[in-house]
């Protein structure tokens, strides 16, 4: 079963599943994808326990050395942050989605009164 499919049949089990949740779903699914490959990325390949947060750029050996943050760091910071707010938008009930709704109907009474008081 795919990490998607999980996903759904999680949220429709709890009833928190709308079906334009589907492109959050798609989304959280990639975002771990990210996550999970540059984790494997910083991973040290000479100590496997190890993670790799900085990098030696020094370009003379004479000179001293000039160590820099990992590129891969800013990308998996951004993928979990990315993570986390698509998690806490699919975790609304049925009662916070319906807040957040404009009806269709609203946006036309409110398009309509512009053009009335003119």
């Amino acid at each position: 079963m795919t990490p998607t499919t999980m996903i759904t049949k999680f949220l429709k089990k709890n009833k928190m599943y709308d079906n334009v949740d589907q492109f959050l779903v798609d989304e959280l699914v990639f975002n771990l994808k990210i996550c999970s490959q540059v984790r494997q990325d910083l991973i040290d390949p000479y100590r496997k326990d190890a993670l790799t947060l900085v990098v030696n750029v020094t370009v003379n050996e004479e000179k001293q050395e000039f160590f820099q943050q990992h590129r891969l760091l800013p990308v998996y910071n951004q993928a979990l942050k990315n993570v986390i707010s698509i998690m806490q938008k699919l975790a609304l009930n049925p009662n916070e989605r319906a807040k957040l709704k404009i009806e269709l109907s609203q946006i036309d009474d409110e398009y309509g009164a512009i053009f009335k008081e003119e």
